[in-house]
Order: structure tokens, then sequence, then C-alpha cells
């Protein structure tokens, strides 16, 4: 519904934030597909309740190779034909900081611990 609101007017109220915003164009495709990610990472996210910071890594990593609308800029294991992802980071710190750095997509490349103090 959000993408034939904007598809249908391009002068569109987001959120009330952005009240009068103009988005057109390559601009317009960039939202919607942000969009996409954004909403489809709430639904998988805001139910869960980690049992600890192990558990919540395990959660962000397999979000992260999430396909829901395909190899495609929409879902958030983010795929394009024209760009590449380069890299994604996940970064937990506390009593035992961890950082996991994967190189590209998840869905194609694995998170590796990387040791770091703060």
């Amino acid at each position: 519904m959000l993408y034939k609101l904007l598809k249908d007017y391009p002068v569109i109220a987001l959120h009330n934030r952005y009240l009068g915003l103009d988005i057109v164009g390559r601009a317009k495709e960039l939202w919607a597909s942000s969009e996409s990610r954004r909403l489809r990472a709430y639904r998988l996210l805001s139910r869960f309740k980690p049992s600890g910071i192990d558990d919540a890594v395990s959660k962000l990593m397999e979000v992260s190779a999430d396909h829901e609308y395909g190899k495609t800029t929409r879902s958030i294991c983010w795929h394009s034909d024209n760009y590449r992802q380069t890299s994604s980071t996940i970064m937990a710190p506390g009593a035992r900081p961890r950082v996991l750095y994967c190189v590209g997509n998840h869905c194609e490349n694995e998170f590796e611990e990387q040791h770091v103090s703060f």
C-alpha cells in the first residue's frame, strides 16, 4: 500500500517528519526498497525477546540473510545487478563486547568474530 501511495502521489507525507517531501525518480526507488527492508526487519524482530547477547547476535545474523523478496534490493540481504553489498557488521558492546564482520552478503559469506576491546 505504501509503495502504491508513492507511485500515485509524488508529494507525500511520511511519518509526519517529511511533510511535503517530493520523492521522484531514483530517490523514489531507493526509498521504497529501504522502506521494504525496514518493515521486514521490524516484522522479524518486533516480538523477539533475546535470552542474552549470543541469542541476539544469532538472530541478527539470521535476519541479515533474509530473502523475503528474493535476491533483490527489497530484501534485507540486499542484492543488485548494478551495485554490491560490500559488508555487514554486528556490534554488541557490553561486558563481553563482540564485533562480527561479514564481507559481502551473509547468504554468500560467513560473519567472522573480530577481536576488539572497548
